[in-house]
């Protein structure tokens, strides 16, 4: 007789991110036949007491997250770069990358003004810049680089003014270029 199939129980601990992780992430499991827990993902509680068979994560800078995580006692995979310092497995996007697809989708539109806005100072956004602004770079433009958006206001105003109404200013964050490259709708042909 055939031993019974046990249903591994995987809880998602995915605070603030892409779409794509959570498709992804419930097309994995409805292969290999596990329950998922998602309930933080419409809550962001951390469910205190939970038990299971793993934990597929998203900690970002949420730091209670990350001791929930690491002191769980399950196996742990964290699917961002953003908090390399865990110890724990992690499947990394290569954010160089990402930042050199931005800058090509817009340098073969025939932009030529480039500015950075980050969301926050990070390790992720970082590496998104110097691979989006080599690319800029080596096309012989140049690339100003403004504060993160999550600074006070005060100094967001000190950011140097770029552009003109004929050639426009166009601004790429962390959430751009995320895996793929961004279609332009038809409104690209219209900015220049």
């Amino acid at each position: 007789m055939r031993a019974k199939h046990r249903k591994r129980t995987i809880l998602l601990a995915l605070t603030s991110t892409h779409h794509g992780f959570y498709r992804g992430a419930a097309r994995y499991a409805a292969e290999h036949d596990w329950h998922v827990v998602a309930d933080m993902i419409y809550d962001a509680t951390i469910p205190v007491g939970w038990r299971g068979d793993g934990i597929l994560s998203f900690v970002g800078h949420w730091e209670e997250l990350a001791k929930y995580v690491i002191s769980a006692g399950v196996p742990v995979v964290e699917i961002s770069s953003v908090r390399k310092d865990l110890g724990i497995p992690c499947v990394m996007e290569d954010n160089q990358a990402i930042g050199q697809l931005g800058a090509e989708h817009l340098l073969e539109r025939n932009f030529k003004n480039f500015v950075w806005a980050p969301f926050c100072d990070d390790a992720v956004n970082e590496e998104r810049f110097r691979g989006f602004a080599a690319s800029v770079r080596a096309a012989g433009f140049d690339c100003v680089r403004l504060l993160p958006v999550s600074q006070p206001p005060c100094e967001l105003d000190a950011a140097p003014a770029v552009g003109d109404p004929y050639n426009p200013v166009i601004t790429l964050s962390a959430r751009h270029f995320l895996l793929q490259r961004l279609r332009c709708r038809g409104h690209c042909r219209r900015l220049h």
